[in-house]
């Protein structure tokens, strides 16, 4: 294929036509325009966006398309590890570099972030059970940037190595349940676990969680530049932590901010954590929010 048909088939196999995405050349680009344009930059999101929206989470209008990016072994390496698990994919794209990117296009998205979370869970402990560093974990969140097919990247063309139709979720299930049992499929699909390096802080007491501040609000509502994006961000995650959030949900608000988080950002989830356990402030507005709503009800 040319290169132009490389970027339309992929752009058919993942969107529909009058969607909406982001296409970027930088990590930092949000602003969103229609699949027709085709774009040729480097970075598409991952998902289609809601019209008049930014790229970040709370945006996203299908969750349909889960990535696998690979991190371990040569390119021919990582096609074969592919083929050997016999994992159903969309399409496999050349990152340019030292990867390949493939994409799960679900024929029905996804109908809830919580459902989303777990299938991309369950794809990735298929390819990584213990975690040894063969997939790309940060690219679990669906308003993400991936690679573009059929555009250049400086003098390397990321190609569409390999396009097919979109996969079903039971198909999916499946392909997961022969690879690791149905016993643990199913423990992974409806149980509500990480499988992360982070466990999940001490439960929110009750399932609830007290407001968050003012301050951390503007910060996760803003769509203006933030001079000093990490000291917000700490300041977010650590009132996350005292308002009875996990560590999860708190790394979840984080992301939600911009749509993405940066690999060097990934320590200010568990930093703040730390400063705010050892503090002995965890769930403490929490706390505060209910012996306020305690005492009222005696009243």
């Amino acid at each position: 294929m040319t290169q132009k048909e490389q970027q339309e088939a992929y752009l058919a196999a993942l969107f529909e036509n009058d969607e909406i995405v982001c296409f970027g050349n930088r990590v930092e680009d949000t602003l969103a325009s229609r699949v027709s344009l085709a774009r040729p930059t480097n970075y598409i999101t991952l998902n289609p966006l809601l019209p008049e929206t930014t790229r970040k989470d709370a945006s996203v209008a299908a969750l349909r398309n889960i990535l696998v990016e690979l991190d371990a072994g040569a390119i021919e390496e990582q096609k074969q590890f592919i083929a050997d698990l016999k994992m159903p994919f969309t399409t496999c794209t050349y990152s340019g570099g030292k990867s390949l990117h493939y994409v799960i296009s679900l024929v029905d998205p996804a109908p809830t972030k919580e459902a989303y979370d777990r299938l991309v869970r369950l794809v990735y402990h298929v390819l990584d059970p213990k975690n040894k560093g063969k997939i790309d974990r940060s690219t679990r969140n669906p308003s993400r940037f991936t690679r573009q097919a059929g555009v250049y990247r400086g003098d390397v063309l990321q190609e569409l190595v390999e396009v097919r139709g979109r996969i079903s979720q039971k198909e999916l299930i499946y392909w997961a349940s022969n690879n690791v049992g149905a016993r643990k499929c199913a423990e992974i699909i409806h149980n509500w676990q990480a499988e992360s390096k982070l466990r999940v802080a001490a439960p929110s007491m009750n399932g609830d969680k007290a407001e968050l501040t003012l301050r951390s609000k503007n910060f996760i509502e803003t769509q203006k530049p933030i001079t000093d994006w990490r000291s917000e961000a700490m300041f977010l995650l650590c009132d996350a932590y005292r308002s009875g959030y996990s560590i999860d949900e708190a790394r979840e608000l984080l992301i939600s901010v911009d749509g993405y988080l940066e690999a060097d950002s990934e320590r200010l989830v568990e930093d703040a954590y730390n400063k705010v356990l050892t503090s002995g402030q965890l769930n403490s507005r929490l706390e505060a929010a209910l012996a306020t709503s305690k005492e009222q009800d005696d009243a």
